[in-house]
C-alpha cells in the first residue's frame, strides 16, 4: 500500500567562488499527497520534454545563471522557463517548507551550545553541525505542518541523493528522542537522484529561492509567484531566537 503523504527536501544552493561564511545554512522542499505528486510529476516532465533539450532536467540554480545545460540560453527565456515550472508547482495542492540560518548566527549558536548543553551525548555531538540544526528545524517544521492538514498519515521523508545521510538520519533521530510524539509522524527516510525524481526537482526550486530571499534580502518575483498559492512555511532562526533555540535542544547532562 502506498504511502499517502510524502516530502522532499533539497539542501541549499552555494556558488563555488562564495565564501562560506557569507552564506545562509537551508533546507527546503514540500509536502503533498502521493497522488498529487504523481499528477505533478507528470505535468512537470512535459514541460521539461517540451522546452528542454533531450536528457536535460530541471536545476534551480544552473537555469537562474545560465550555466551548465542551460548556458546557451539568454535571460528572457530562463525567465519564461521560470515560469512555466512554478506554474506546475502552484497548479497542485503541495505545501512548501523552509528551514536554515544565518552563518553569524551559527557561530553563535555553536559558542552557546558547546557552553550549555554538556556533555554532547549521542545525537546531541551532531547538532554543532550547522546543516544538521536546519535539518532538525525542517523535519519540525513538516510535523507542525501535519497539524494544519489535518492528517494523520505517515509521512515518507525524501531527500536528495547529494545531501548528507548522516545528518538527516541524525537529526531524526534526535528529534523523535526529544519529542517522542513525533514517532506517529514519520514513515521511511530514503535517498533518491534529483533527476530522476520530479518532487525533488521541485524541492530544489523552493531551496534555492529560499536561499537568495535569505542571502540577499529581498524577495525575488519568482519568489513571490511561487508563495501566491501557499505561503512558505519558513523555520529561519535570527539573533532573537537563540535562548528558544537552545530550550528546544537542551540535552540533560
Amino acid at each position: 500500500m502506498a504511502l499517502d503523504l510524502a516530502a522532499y527536501f533539497d539542501e541549499s544552493y552555494c556558488p563555488p567562488n562564495e565564501p562560506v561564511d557569507s552564506r545562509p545554512y537551508i533546507i527546503a522542499g514540500c509536502i503533498a499527497r502521493n497522488n498529487v505528486w504523481k499528477k505533478l510529476s507528470k505535468d512537470w516532465k512535459r514541460v521539461e520534454k517540451l522546452n528542454l533539450e533531450d536528457g536535460v532536467v530541471f536545476h534551480a540554480a544552473a537555469l537562474e545563471g545560465g550555466y551548465a545545460d542551460f548556458s546557451g540560453l539568454g535571460q528572457d527565456e530562463r525567465h519564461r522557463l521560470q515560469r512555466l515550472f512554478i506554474k506546475v508547482i502552484l497548479k497542485h495542492e503541495v505545501y512548501p517548507f523552509c528551514a536554515g540560518a544565518p552563518h553569524d548566527w551559527l557561530v553563535e549558536y555553536q559558542r552557546t551550545f558547546e557552553q550549555n548543553v554538556k556533555p554532547l551525548k549521542g545525537h546531541a555531538k551532531a547538532l554543532v553541525d550547522p546543516y544538521m540544526v536546519a535539518f532538525n528545524f525542517a523535519l519540525k517544521t513538516v510535523s507542525s505542518m501535519l497539524v494544519n492538514l489535518d492528517s494523520s498519515d505517515r509521512v515518507d521523508l525524501v531527500f536528495d541523493m547529494e545531501c548528507h545521510e548522516n545528518r538527516a538520519m541524525a537529526a531524526l533521530a534526535h528529534l523523535q528522542q526529544s519529542h517522542p510524539e513525533t514517532h506517529s509522524h514519520w514513515s521511511t527516510l530514503s535517498y533518491k537522484r534529483s533527476r530522476d525524481f520530479a518532487p525533488l526537482r521541485v524541492a530544489d526550486l523552493v531551496a534555492y529561492e529560499s536561499f537568495r530571499k535569505h542571502r540577499d534580502g529581498v524577495e525575488r518575483w519568482q519568489l513571490e509567484k511561487l508563495e501566491s498559492r501557499h505561503p512558505i512555511r519558513c523555520r529561519y532562526m535570527e539573533a532573537e531566537n537563540m535562548e528558544e533555540f537552545m530550550k528546544v535542544f537542551r540535552v540533560e547532562s
